[in-house]
């Protein structure tokens, strides 16, 4: 077991503990640094000059340092001071939050970065790290309500981030059964010891509202207040779409959320094509691709306006230098609008 964790984590070829202990002795200094300079309280001001109102903060389990296996699972520490300095500086910018669990125990998704391991199983579907999972989330909810000097805009702890669904029926069993009752009463049940009802709370989407990443959540948690659903959207990923640009704003026209899914918060989306630059007319090279892609982002939004929201992926990238994944590059190309609620309204007129 030492060993496969070993692997995961980039110590496989580590000729003792040594060794790796020395490997992750250099990763916490990397992690460290990274969390001082990536982001800054100028970002959360950036956004809200943008017209940005939501920020979603992926984070991994080991941010709650007690839920990790220490004999066995090397994780950088020390992350959740940053935590609380990134939810202060967005509150104090008066941006809201979403916090949400995008790296589960043992992995939610098999060789998925997203997870903070590339675990060549996902191997989260078990008792041992459900119950990690719902300890994360009773501390989570916990500081969200205590620390109020830090988390007072955060209205959203939102459960795994895109586990597996759909592949076996072991899996929607364990969506179904144990994931999302089981996070929505970890939640609940932190509330209550602190004498918060959920019934009580208004508006509707407050602080104990539940986001959903994957599974048929409405079918698991019927008639529950403050839950809504998190769809990802990327069309990049979605067959047959003609790799055109008629044929992406035909499909982001076509309705991409529907009253069946309210309340559902578009949690992810992106205005990357599949092919990136293969196709010329996609292309970021083409004369007037501003043109195109601020009507593709519109048509998008236009559909997400209708239900509760929309989050993009990311706010910003490191290294990838293309606008269609990241919103500061966007608005610079005039992909995306320098006022975030001034999309073009008639997008999807003659489509």
């Amino acid at each position: 077991m030492m060993h496969t964790e070993w692997e995961r984590m980039g110590c496989g070829s580590a000729k003792s503990e040594f060794d790796c202990m020395l490997g992750n002795s250099s990763a916490q200094a990397g992690f460290t640094w990274h969390w001082e300079d990536w982001i800054t309280q100028e970002d959360f001001t950036k956004m809200k000059a943008l017209g940005i109102n939501t920020v979603r903060i992926p984070l991994g389990y080991w941010i709650v340092e007690d839920t990790v296996d220490q004999a066995s699972e090397h994780f950088p520490k020390g992350g959740f001071p940053y935590l609380r300095r990134a939810s202060k500086w967005a509150a104090e910018a008066g941006l809201s939050v979403i916090l949400v669990l995008h790296g589960a125990p043992g992995a939610q998704a098999a060789e998925q970065p997203f997870t903070g391991q590339l675990a060549p199983t996902a191997g989260f579907y078990e008792t041992y790290n459900y119950e990690r999972a719902y300890k994360w989330f009773t501390n989570i909810t916990t500081e969200v309500h205590t620390d109020t000097d830090s988390f007072s805009s955060t209205f959203s702890i939102e459960a795994v981030n895109e586990p597996i669904s759909g592949q076996s029926s072991m899996i929607s069993d364990a969506l179904h059964l144990h994931v999302d009752p089981g996070v929505l009463n970890a939640v609940r049940t932190a509330e209550e010891a602190l004498g918060i009802s959920c019934s009580r709370l208004t508006p509707s989407f407050a602080a104990c509202l539940q986001n959903w990443g994957s599974g048929e959540p409405t079918a698991s948690l019927p008639n529950q207040n403050s839950v809504v659903f998190d769809s990802h959207i990327y069309l990049k990923y979605r067959t047959p779409i003609a790799t055109t640009r008629s044929g992406y704003l035909s499909e982001a026209c076509g309705g991409l959320t529907t009253e069946d899914d309210s309340p559902v918060i578009v949690g992810e989306f992106s205005l990357s094509p599949d092919g990136d630059n293969e196709h010329k007319e996609l292309s970021t090279e083409a004369d007037d691709a501003a043109a195109f892609y601020l009507q593709f982002f519109s048509a998008q939004v236009a559909g997400y306006e209708k239900q509760a929201g929309w989050v993009f992926w990311s706010w910003k990238t490191s290294g990838l230098n293309d606008p269609r994944w990241d919103y500061q590059l966007a608005v610079e190309a005039g992909y995306i609008p320098s006022d975030a609620s001034a999309w073009s309204k008639d997008a999807c007129d003659g489509v």
